[in-house]
Protein backbone atom coordinates (compact mmCIF):
# COMPACT_ATOMS: atom_id res chain seq x y z
CA UNK A 1 0.00 0.00 0.00
CA UNK A 2 0.90 3.54 -1.02
CA UNK A 3 2.70 5.20 2.56
CA UNK A 4 0.12 8.14 2.03
CA UNK A 5 -2.87 5.76 1.50
CA UNK A 6 -1.43 3.99 4.25
CA UNK A 7 -1.46 7.26 6.50
CA UNK A 8 -5.09 8.05 5.13
CA UNK A 9 -6.28 4.82 6.23
CA UNK A 10 -4.92 5.10 10.01
CA UNK A 11 -6.47 8.68 10.19
CA UNK A 12 -10.51 7.14 9.02
CA UNK A 13 -9.89 4.76 11.50
CA UNK A 14 -8.82 7.02 14.02
CA UNK A 15 -11.84 9.58 13.01
CA UNK A 16 -14.49 9.06 15.64
CA UNK A 17 -11.30 9.76 17.93
CA UNK A 18 -10.09 12.47 17.24
CA UNK A 19 -13.19 14.28 16.12
CA UNK A 20 -13.72 14.31 20.14
CA UNK A 21 -10.01 15.21 21.06
CA UNK A 22 -7.50 15.95 18.79
CA UNK A 23 -4.98 15.49 21.26
CA UNK A 24 -4.86 12.05 20.77
CA UNK A 25 -3.14 12.32 16.96
CA UNK A 26 0.49 10.81 18.22
CA UNK A 27 -1.23 8.10 20.07
CA UNK A 28 -3.40 7.20 17.48
CA UNK A 29 -0.92 7.11 14.47
CA UNK A 30 1.82 5.46 16.78
CA UNK A 31 -0.59 2.77 17.93
CA UNK A 32 -1.35 1.82 14.50
CA UNK A 33 1.31 2.88 12.30
CA UNK A 34 4.44 1.26 14.18
CA UNK A 35 4.41 -1.81 12.54
CA UNK A 36 4.66 -0.78 8.84
CA UNK A 37 8.10 -0.71 7.27
CA UNK A 38 8.04 1.71 4.94
CA UNK A 39 10.68 4.27 5.58
CA UNK A 40 8.64 7.28 5.02
CA UNK A 41 5.91 6.31 7.35
CA UNK A 42 8.80 5.44 10.08
CA UNK A 43 10.27 8.96 9.49
CA UNK A 44 6.94 10.36 10.23
CA UNK A 45 6.45 8.22 13.44
CA UNK A 46 9.98 9.73 14.40
CA UNK A 47 8.10 13.12 14.24
CA UNK A 48 5.39 12.66 16.23
CA UNK A 49 4.84 14.10 19.36
CA UNK A 50 2.05 15.28 22.14
CA UNK A 51 0.15 18.21 20.71
CA UNK A 52 0.85 19.75 24.40
CA UNK A 53 3.66 19.49 26.21
CA UNK A 54 2.71 16.87 29.03
CA UNK A 55 3.46 12.88 30.34
CA UNK A 56 1.54 11.19 27.78
CA UNK A 57 1.54 7.05 27.17
CA UNK A 58 4.05 6.32 24.16
CA UNK A 59 2.74 3.02 22.24
CA UNK A 60 5.41 0.59 22.01
CA UNK A 61 3.74 -1.80 19.52
CA UNK A 62 0.89 -1.88 17.52
CA UNK A 63 -2.07 -1.61 20.10
CA UNK A 64 -4.96 -1.03 18.08
CA UNK A 65 -6.57 -1.82 14.99
CA UNK A 66 -4.01 -0.62 11.69
CA UNK A 67 -5.51 0.04 7.92
CA UNK A 68 -5.43 -2.25 5.08
CA UNK A 69 -7.90 -4.80 6.77
CA UNK A 70 -11.30 -5.23 6.82
CA UNK A 71 -12.35 -2.58 9.41
CA UNK A 72 -12.21 0.88 7.23
CA UNK A 73 -14.19 3.63 9.21
CA UNK A 74 -16.01 3.43 12.99
CA UNK A 75 -19.02 5.72 13.22
CA UNK A 76 -20.01 7.26 16.37
CA UNK A 77 -22.61 9.37 17.82
CA UNK A 78 -25.79 7.03 19.55
CA UNK A 79 -25.90 7.21 23.17
CA UNK A 80 -27.06 3.68 23.47
CA UNK A 81 -26.69 0.35 22.10
CA UNK A 82 -27.73 0.14 18.60
CA UNK A 83 -30.03 -2.65 17.55
CA UNK A 84 -30.42 -2.35 13.72
CA UNK A 85 -28.79 -1.00 10.59
CA UNK A 86 -29.72 -1.41 7.16
CA UNK A 87 -27.68 0.24 3.86
CA UNK A 88 -29.45 1.57 0.49
CA UNK A 89 -28.70 -0.31 -2.83
CA UNK A 90 -25.92 2.35 -4.06
CA UNK A 91 -23.31 1.38 -0.43
CA UNK A 92 -23.52 5.28 0.29
CA UNK A 93 -26.01 5.76 2.85
CA UNK A 94 -26.83 3.80 5.79
CA UNK A 95 -29.23 3.67 8.65
CA UNK A 96 -28.97 2.86 12.12
CA UNK A 97 -31.73 2.67 15.11
CA UNK A 98 -30.84 2.37 18.69
CA UNK A 99 -31.83 1.93 22.34
CA UNK A 100 -31.36 5.93 22.77
CA UNK A 101 -34.84 6.22 20.44
CA UNK A 102 -33.08 7.78 17.46
CA UNK A 103 -32.76 7.00 13.93
CA UNK A 104 -29.40 7.61 12.52
CA UNK A 105 -28.51 8.63 8.79
CA UNK A 106 -24.71 8.18 8.02
CA UNK A 107 -23.09 9.28 4.81
CA UNK A 108 -20.51 6.09 4.22
CA UNK A 109 -18.19 7.72 2.11
CA UNK A 110 -17.63 10.98 4.53
CA UNK A 111 -18.30 8.58 7.40
CA UNK A 112 -20.06 11.33 9.01
CA UNK A 113 -23.77 11.19 10.68
CA UNK A 114 -26.01 13.81 8.20
CA UNK A 115 -28.91 13.65 10.33
CA UNK A 116 -30.65 12.79 13.65
CA UNK A 117 -34.35 11.53 13.29
CA UNK A 118 -36.07 11.70 16.45
CA UNK A 119 -39.60 10.84 16.88
CA UNK A 120 -39.81 7.55 18.53
CA UNK A 121 -40.48 7.34 22.06
CA UNK A 122 -38.78 3.72 23.27
CA UNK A 123 -36.15 1.83 21.76
CA UNK A 124 -35.51 1.92 17.87
CA UNK A 125 -34.92 -2.57 16.89
CA UNK A 126 -35.61 -2.39 13.32
CA UNK A 127 -34.64 -0.05 10.18
CA UNK A 128 -35.22 -0.72 6.94
CA UNK A 129 -33.94 1.73 3.86
CA UNK A 130 -35.41 1.63 0.22
CA UNK A 131 -33.68 0.60 -3.48
CA UNK A 132 -33.28 4.47 -3.93
CA UNK A 133 -31.56 5.82 -0.31
CA UNK A 134 -34.25 8.08 -0.31
CA UNK A 135 -36.73 6.66 2.31
CA UNK A 136 -36.59 4.67 5.39
CA UNK A 137 -38.82 2.50 7.74
CA UNK A 138 -37.84 2.27 11.25
CA UNK A 139 -40.05 0.03 14.18
CA UNK A 140 -39.41 0.62 17.90
CA UNK A 141 -40.82 -0.77 21.10
CA UNK A 142 -43.00 1.93 21.31
CA UNK A 143 -45.48 -0.12 18.87
CA UNK A 144 -45.16 2.20 15.81
CA UNK A 145 -43.59 2.15 12.47
CA UNK A 146 -42.06 5.05 11.04
CA UNK A 147 -41.85 6.42 7.51
CA UNK A 148 -38.61 9.27 7.07
CA UNK A 149 -38.08 11.25 4.23
CA UNK A 150 -34.17 10.71 4.45
CA UNK A 151 -33.04 14.31 2.25
CA UNK A 152 -35.38 16.06 4.05
CA UNK A 153 -34.74 14.34 7.67
CA UNK A 154 -37.96 14.23 8.59
CA UNK A 155 -40.95 11.67 9.51
CA UNK A 156 -43.35 11.47 7.22
CA UNK A 157 -46.02 9.10 8.81
CA UNK A 158 -46.72 7.37 11.42
CA UNK A 159 -48.18 3.75 10.88
CA UNK A 160 -50.31 2.30 13.71
CA UNK A 161 -51.49 -0.80 13.87
CA UNK A 162 -49.33 -3.33 16.17
CA UNK A 163 -50.14 -3.68 19.96
CA UNK A 164 -47.01 -4.68 21.25
CA UNK A 165 -43.14 -3.90 20.34
CA UNK A 166 -42.22 -3.96 16.62
CA UNK A 167 -38.60 -6.02 15.99
CA UNK A 168 -38.69 -6.22 12.05
CA UNK A 169 -39.49 -3.97 9.37
CA UNK A 170 -39.14 -4.22 5.04
CA UNK A 171 -39.41 -2.23 2.07
CA UNK A 172 -40.08 -3.72 -1.36
CA UNK A 173 -38.01 -3.32 -4.23
CA UNK A 174 -40.12 -0.54 -5.66
CA UNK A 175 -40.74 1.51 -2.43
CA UNK A 176 -44.24 1.25 -2.35
CA UNK A 177 -44.86 -1.36 0.24
CA UNK A 178 -43.35 -2.05 3.86
CA UNK A 179 -43.77 -5.04 6.18
CA UNK A 180 -43.78 -4.71 9.72
CA UNK A 181 -43.03 -7.87 12.16
CA UNK A 182 -44.40 -7.82 16.14
CA UNK A 183 -43.95 -9.48 19.29
CA UNK A 184 -48.08 -9.48 19.29
CA UNK A 185 -47.58 -12.63 16.50
CA UNK A 186 -48.54 -10.30 13.41
CA UNK A 187 -46.79 -9.38 10.59
CA UNK A 188 -48.38 -6.07 8.97
CA UNK A 189 -48.01 -4.64 4.84
CA UNK A 190 -48.14 -1.07 4.62
CA UNK A 191 -49.04 0.96 1.49
CA UNK A 192 -46.58 3.61 1.99
CA UNK A 193 -47.98 6.13 -0.33
CA UNK A 194 -51.17 6.29 2.06
CA UNK A 195 -49.55 4.96 5.50
CA UNK A 196 -52.79 2.15 5.23
CA UNK A 197 -52.37 -1.35 6.53
CA UNK A 198 -53.55 -3.39 3.48
CA UNK A 199 -53.30 -6.52 5.10
CA UNK A 200 -51.84 -8.38 8.04
CA UNK A 201 -51.16 -11.73 9.32
CA UNK A 202 -52.02 -13.17 12.34
CA UNK A 203 -48.90 -16.29 13.58
CA UNK A 204 -48.92 -18.08 16.90
CA UNK A 205 -45.44 -16.41 18.49
CA UNK A 206 -43.68 -13.22 17.53
CA UNK A 207 -42.11 -11.86 14.98
CA UNK A 208 -38.34 -11.30 14.69
CA UNK A 209 -37.41 -10.95 11.12
CA UNK A 210 -38.89 -10.30 8.24
CA UNK A 211 -37.94 -9.40 4.12
CA UNK A 212 -39.81 -9.61 0.74
CA UNK A 213 -38.76 -10.99 -2.61
CA UNK A 214 -37.65 -8.60 -5.16
CA UNK A 215 -40.71 -9.61 -6.59
CA UNK A 216 -42.92 -7.91 -4.59
CA UNK A 217 -45.06 -10.92 -4.33
CA UNK A 218 -43.88 -13.53 -0.88
CA UNK A 219 -42.99 -12.00 2.97
CA UNK A 220 -40.16 -14.68 4.42
CA UNK A 221 -40.97 -14.21 8.39
CA UNK A 222 -39.10 -15.53 11.21
CA UNK A 223 -40.60 -16.18 14.89
CA UNK A 224 -39.43 -16.79 18.46
CA UNK A 225 -40.22 -20.66 18.25
CA UNK A 226 -37.24 -21.07 15.49
CA UNK A 227 -39.04 -20.94 12.65
CA UNK A 228 -39.89 -19.43 9.43
CA UNK A 229 -42.81 -18.99 7.42
CA UNK A 230 -43.61 -18.10 3.86
CA UNK A 231 -46.85 -15.75 3.37
CA UNK A 232 -47.51 -15.57 -0.51
CA UNK A 233 -49.41 -11.97 -1.18
CA UNK A 234 -50.92 -13.18 -4.44
CA UNK A 235 -54.33 -11.77 -5.88
CA UNK A 236 -54.27 -9.20 -1.90
CA UNK A 237 -53.62 -6.53 -4.62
Amino acid sequence: MDPLETVAGALRLSAHVLTGNKDQLASQLLGRLLREHDPEIQRLLGTVQPTRPSAWLRPLTTTLTPPGGPLIRILVGHAGWVYAVAVDAQGRRAVSGSFDRTVRVWDLEQGRCTATLDGHTDKVGAVAVDAQGRRAVSGSNDRTVRVWDLEQGRCTAILDGHTDEVDAVAVDAQGRRAVSGSEDRTVRVWDLSTGVCIATFTADAGIRGCAITPDGRTIVAGDTLGRVHFLRLEGRW
